[in-house]
């Protein structure tokens, strides 16, 4: 893995969840410049190598930040069809836990979270 890459890769972790913590904290014009980083890392990433999960997982989180809904459900549905291990899923729900707590309504929230509970019960 190139030095640029592993850059990319650890920030665009860092990027969606200052986004999340931004929301929490009312400050949604800071939570949308970390979202557009952090999503746009991880296009950038997947661009390369579309099945790593865990970049799908948090682009997903990135989009459901920045309302776009329609857009992180269905990268939600992809992730779980790249991988819908129980670890996985878990810290999905558990990023989606955190935005719940955000003082801004986030649209279709609930539904995301009911999309990716039930991977937690899949038997392997």
């Amino acid at each position: 893995m190139d030095h640029a890459t592993a850059t990319a890769i650890n920030s665009y972790r860092g990027a969606v969840k200052l986004g999340v913590l931004c929301l929490e904290e009312s400050k949604t014009i800071e939570a949308k410049e970390h979202f557009v980083r952090g999503t746009a890392l991880c296009v950038a990433l997947l661009d390369k190598t579309p099945h790593l999960y865990t970049v799908l997982y948090h682009l997903a989180l990135g989009q459901l930040g920045s309302q776009q809904p329609d857009a992180a459900l269905a990268t939600y549905r992809g992730a779980l069809n790249v991988c819908s291990l129980k670890g996985a899923v878990l810290f999905a729900l558990l990023d989606l836990q955190l935005l719940k707590r955000s003082s801004q309504a986030i649209a279709r929230l609930d539904e995301a979270i009911r999309l990716l509970e039930p991977a937690l019960h899949e038997k392997v």
